[in-house]
């Protein structure tokens, strides 16, 4: 039962996806938009509520497409493309962010929709860079070990760590001095 495994380039394309995706869960979704969506764009209860409202738009849409496209990248092969579009999709929805200005006329549907949009790509991108990981991580039964435990501490190791390195610069990035 042995597979292809993907080269040391695929590997580390893989886990840069992932890395790079890292800061939108961090400073958009958690940190600092989230915030500023709430207390500073929109104030007081109907901020929190409209936040939450992009965010369940959003996740229904994941819930309820993620397996479809799932399906339609196993059976297509073609991931790549999918994940440059939900990619492009992605910056779109970020570019959207930037009418989030206080008091905006009308700012507050298309901010909302930029976040929906965001979310549901970078979701979806998500549900792409997953079909990778059967070539990712292909291994024989056999070279299931204390030696293959290593290895999977190893790579766990290094995406945490990359995660935490850009996550710590985000946030230094972010602090206006």
């Amino acid at each position: 039962m042995s597979k292809l495994r993907a080269s040391r380039l695929g590997r580390l394309s893989w886990t840069m996806f992932d890395w790079a995706n890292q800061p939108f869960y961090t400073l958009i979704m958690t940190f600092v938009f989230a915030v500023y969506f709430t207390d500073v764009f929109i104030t007081g209860a109907d901020g929190a509520q409209k936040f939450t409202l992009t965010q369940t738009i959003s996740g229904i849409a994941i819930a309820i497409l993620s397996p479809i496209l799932g399906s339609i990248s196993d059976l297509r092969g073609n991931r790549k493309r999918w994940m440059a579009l939900w990619s492009l999709l992605f910056v779109i929805g970020m570019g959207l962010l930037w009418y989030a200005y206080p008091g905006a006329p009308n700012g507050i549907w298309l901010v909302m929709f930029g976040l929906i949009l965001a979310s549901m790509a970078v979701g979806f991108g998500e549900v792409f860079k997953c079909t990778y990981k059967q070539k990712i991580h292909a291994v024989k039964i056999s070279e299931v070990s204390i030696i293959f435990f290593f290895k999977l501490l190893r790579y766990l190791g290094t995406n945490y760590s990359l995660y935490y390195q850009k996550l710590l610069f985000s946030i230094i990035a972010s602090i206006k001095i």
